[in-house]
């Protein structure tokens, strides 16, 4: 919650220091999220499908400390090529033990049209710079070329500067408190205290989950078109839920469209989670153990 209210006062734009759109997480070196705070649900479902995607291209051996990671892309765990991600690695004794991580709506990415959301894009391609998992700060310095790559790409490059700065003032703090607690209470004890946290948040929601009736639930709609082909998609789920397990299958959905409606799978899942999340007990932790 600190990260975000650092995020919110330091950024530059509104869609940060007024809608809060953004969110700022703990996850562990494993990539499994520990706490979230509670900015923008839309995005915490998602957050450990991020981190997992940067561990699994950028070598655990090749990350060190004063690193940051910068990553939007859709199709590597991403949600939509606006959200941008950072990750900042935080170690005891040289040993990596988690990273601090804050995801923001950049409102301006380039592409065909100011604001990111073209209602004429036909590819990823439309829809501003994607960036795969890269180091904007590597060992404590800037990598200057990136941020000018960055910033050539956008037309507001003063905001863009400003906001994606104070996202990694978030994680920078996220570090720094991180740090403190792990110096404050040992390894053994925090490592031990995230993975009772979330071993506890598993146990309270599959407890929820068992109080809904066995068997299978369904529903269906339509999107009216998708802006470039006229004629309707369908969205569809089935809920198979038996006992504390529930799998949410959307595959009798249309096919992907032409037009820009297609759901990433980091927005897929960030929305089934968030549907649990109003069912059940909001006082159950938001981390890895409950998703």
């Amino acid at each position: 919650r600190e990260m975000g209210i650092t995020l919110m006062q330091t950024s530059y734009s509104t869609i940060f220091n007024e809608a809060l759109d953004f969110s700022c997480a703990i996850a562990n070196k494993d990539g499994d999220m520990i706490a979230c705070a509670e900015f923008c649900p839309a995005q915490i479902g998602g957050m450990p499908l991020l981190v997992k995607s940067v561990v699994k291209e950028i070598p655990i051996d090749t990350i060190y400390e004063g690193d940051v990671i910068l990553h939007n892309d859709p199709y590597r765990g991403g949600l939509h090529t606006p959200e941008h991600t950072f990750f900042k690695p935080f170690f005891v004794d040289n040993e990596l033990m988690g990273f601090a991580v804050s995801i923001g709506h950049i409102a301006e990415v380039g592409g065909m049209v100011p604001g990111g959301f073209c209602g004429e894009a036909t590819e990823i391609f439309h829809e501003g710079l994607r960036i795969p998992p890269i180091k904007i700060i590597e060992k404590g310095v800037h990598n200057k070329d990136i941020w000018r790559l960055l910033l050539a790409n956008v037309r507001t490059p003063r905001y863009n500067f400003g906001d994606l700065s104070a996202l990694i003032s978030a994680v920078d703090l996220g570090v720094t408190k991180m740090e403190s607690i792990f110096d404050k209470y040992g390894a053994n004890t925090v490592i031990k205290t995230c993975n009772d946290l979330m071993d506890y948040s598993e146990r309270r929601m599959r407890s929820e989950i068992e109080e809904i009736p066995d068997g299978v639930y369904k529903f269906s709609d339509f999107v009216e078109d998708d802006g470039i082909e006229d004629k309707k998609y369908k969205i569809a789920v089935e809920v198979h839920k038996a006992g504390s397990d529930i799998i949410a299958d959307f595959s009798d959905s249309s096919s992907q469209a032409k037009g820009p409606i297609n759901a990433t799978l980091g927005v897929t899942i960030s929305a089934t989670y968030n549907a649990m999340l109003h069912l059940t007990d909001p006082s159950i932790p938001k981390n890895s153990g409950c998703f």
